[in-house]
């Protein structure tokens, strides 16, 4: 039977868990209230120190996923719906909510362990540690999808986001946590207590600041240092050209399109005083196969030959046996087909079925598209003169471990070429852009993307970044160093999920003394 005080925890629990997945969707874009970042997950702490068993925590976390997953990826529904032509398209969003919730029970549960384990002061940076091991899991295997790390709230915050180059986007969640973790506690103990026990106590709060500030130093002095590398002319390209799946393609308006973009390059003054010269394209933007399409080839062949200028060029491409390719086609200032590089990472759902056989029923109301894509499997930078390319198409951005990889190759400037123009005016496009700032930071190259509606931009090493306008024809063109150096993240990048790990089992084992109160259990 359900006591009065048993019904004001258990709402305390939910109200809490609403509150902060409601002001941790709020940081990510839209609306990028980043500052809500550091303190969205204190009533989610304070609720998971509120619950006594280990389904309080479960259920939690689960409605936490739930409401914070699926608000922020409310864009999938917005795509599936246009691309199916009806509604089931939020049956598809709903179903992929309820599964990756699950990551974030996942933590709950281990956060929840630790509290009523580990020894209070050493909880906060269990916590985090636990939060940002979570996180590195959610992006393993084929099926991964590691959207919305916590780090990308803050790629507006330069100094801080320096740390990358050190522990990756994860160094970055980890600062947030720890931080929200810490007042959690803080507010715990001073709960009840007048203001001078707050005053007191704020001491706990202490090893946070700490470690922020010294990140935020560490980045101060890093956005004064310089970049030296080779130079090298970039443009990158917005024809603002949709592909829906009703959309009808134009390839002669296309063509002519992207000419009159090459040919008002010349009055450039960046593009004009280079010698050395890369134009980037957007993801799928050739209106067909220009691999093996004579005529189209040809096209970007005398393109190239006659600007002056290397391209890359997203196309479609099927191999002798049939199998199709989501590809960069590259062209040299000689004319030249010079490299051709296939995604390796296939978007599950969007280039690849899953469980094709079983999931067949499905297939007429979803529009599964018949023959899947093949992933390529080489991560050789692309050479180019000066450049060595990374190129990362669409999705791959999302995969810290695939830049950091080509750049250990020799890689020397990041190109990133997508097509987001089937979600529509949604926020998909700065969640993406979010992630190829970080990229990047922790690599230490320019990053260049190129996109068919937007968000088309150049960010410099540091994260400073300049965009073209969404939904609009344009190109931005920028001055770039290809540095050769490696960032830490970049040399030792691979191990800092292991460290978290480790941080996690030791916080455990430092244990509560015997017969201690955890007030975070109390009512």
């Amino acid at each position: 039977m359900y006591t009065i005080s048993h019904l004001v925890r258990k709402y305390s629990v939910i109200l809490l868990v609403i509150l902060s997945a409601a002001g941790m969707t709020l940081a990510f874009p839209s609306p990028d209230l980043e500052p809500l970042a550091w303190v969205a997950l204190v009533p989610f702490m304070i609720a998971l120190q509120r619950c006594r068993r280990f389904r309080c925590a479960l259920g939690a976390g689960y409605l936490f996923g739930v409401i914070h997953w699926g608000w922020t990826t409310s864009w999938i529904g917005d795509t599936v719906v246009r691309w199916a032509g009806g509604s089931v398209g939020w049956f598809a969003w709903l179903g992929l909510t309820l599964i990756e919730s699950w990551w974030y029970a996942l933590f709950a549960v281990l956060a929840w362990w630790m509290i009523r384990r580990a020894s209070p002061s050493i909880q906060p940076l269990g916590v985090a540690s636990l939060w940002v091991t979570v996180e590195w899991l959610r992006g393993l295997g084929d099926l991964s999808m590691p959207w919305a790390l916590l780090g990308y709230t803050q790629f507006r915050f330069l100094p801080l986001i320096q740390v990358a180059n050190l522990f990756g986007v994860y160094g970055v969640s980890f600062l947030i946590v720890y931080f929200n973790a810490s007042a959690a506690r803080w507010l715990q103990i001073c709960a009840g207590g007048g203001r001078e026990l707050y005053r007191r106590e704020a001491r706990t709060l202490l090893p946070a600041a700490i470690l922020i500030a010294l990140a935020l130093i560490y980045g101060w002095v890093q956005l004064d240092r310089s970049v030296p590398g080779k130079r090298m002319a970039v443009a990158v390209m917005q024809p603002n050209i949709h592909s829906e799946r009703h959309w009808v393609p134009n390839p002669t308006r296309d063509l002519a399109l992207f000419q009159r973009m090459m040919d008002g390059m010349v009055y450039n003054p960046v593009w004009h005083a280079s010698s050395e010269r890369l134009v980037i394209w957007p993801e799928s933007i050739a209106p067909g196969d220009a691999i093996n399409d004579y005529d189209l080839r040809a096209y970007y062949k005398d393109l190239s030959s006659h600007e002056k200028t290397w391209q890359v060029v997203g196309t479609e491409y099927e191999d002798d046996q049939g199998r199709p390719y989501n590809s960069a086609a590259v062209f040299s200032p000689e004319g030249r087909l010079t490299a051709r590089y296939d995604k390796n990472w296939l978007v599950p759902f969007g280039e690849w079925i899953p469980w094709r056989k079983e999931l067949k029923p499905f297939g007429g109301v979803f529009h599964f598209f018949s023959v899947d894509d093949v992933a390529g499997h080489d991560n050789t930078p692309v050479a180019t003169n000066p450049a060595k390319l990374c190129i990362l198409i669409c999705y791959e951005t999302a995969f810290p471990s695939l830049a950091r990889a080509r750049v250990a190759l020799g890689a020397n400037l990041l190109v990133s070429i997508t097509n987001d123009s089937w979600a529509g005016r949604s926020k998909v496009q700065w969640q993406h852009a979010e992630m190829g700032v970080f990229r990047a930071v922790e690599t230490g190259k320019w990053f260049a993307a190129s996109s068919t509606t937007g968000i088309t931009f150049i960010s410099d090493p540091r994260g400073r970044v300049i965009s073209l306008p969404r939904y609009e024809v344009g190109s931005l063109v920028r001055d770039v160093t290809l540095p050769n150096g490696e960032t830490p993240y970049v040399r030792w990048g691979g191990w800092e999920p292991y460290l978290f790990i480790l941080m996690a089992i030791v916080c455990l084992g430092v244990r509560k003394r015997d017969g201690a109160k955890n007030a975070a259990t109390r009512t």
